[in-house]
């Protein structure tokens, strides 16, 4: 029996990755986010999240590898915040390693107070950052972003911009996102 994560996947969908190939995987690093914004399908779970283990992560940077050799981009994020992970550094240099010359991509709410945790994004192998206030003003932020602080989030933006140019690592691009909000 095949024990591969993805072999279920193959066979629900009659999936032959030698012929039909992603562009694009992504993968939740952790369900656990900081936040609870009302338009979030995970702050209305019930469900405990929490963070992909070391050996799965690896499992599955492994398999994709060998079974999709010609995917384009590798997004981490999806409805987590991967800045709550203390590692996530660790398994992305560990990524970046094992597939090269793959587009990294991550999601990020940048609402964290730790600045170490912020520097760790530019550090680790990513080509693309991405950061979704949905909001220019206090008030629709407190209001879409329940539990986290503009002022907060636009000192994170600023010193992710100028981590970026002291560590020479310009070639990060950084996305600031914008959802129309009334």
């Amino acid at each position: 029996m095949n024990t591969s994560i993805f072999s279920k996947l193959k066979r629900i969908y009659s999936f032959n990755p030698a012929i039909h190939t992603p562009e694009a995987i992504y993968i939740e690093l952790t369900g656990t986010c900081n936040l609870k914004c009302p338009n979030c399908p995970r702050t209305y779970s019930t469900k405990q999240r929490n963070h992909m283990s070391d050996e799965i992560f690896r499992k599955v940077i492994e398999e994709i590898k060998t079974y999709f050799p010609s995917v384009k981009e590798l997004g981490f994020h999806f409805f987590g915040e991967i800045l709550l992970m203390k590692n996530y550094d660790r398994l992305i240099t560990f990524a970046r390693k094992e597939i090269q010359n793959v587009r990294f991509s991550i999601s990020t709410n940048l609402s964290v107070t730790n600045k170490e945790q912020i520097g760790k994004l530019l550090l680790c192998g990513f080509d693309s950052i991405g950061i979704w206030p949905d909001s220019t003003s206090e008030e629709i932020y407190s209001k879409i972003r329940p539990g986290a602080k503009y002022s907060t989030l636009k000192e994170n933006i600023i010193y992710l911009l100028d981590e970026r140019q002291k560590l020479n690592k310009e070639h990060i691009s950084i996305h600031i996102g914008m959802v129309l909000n009334t």
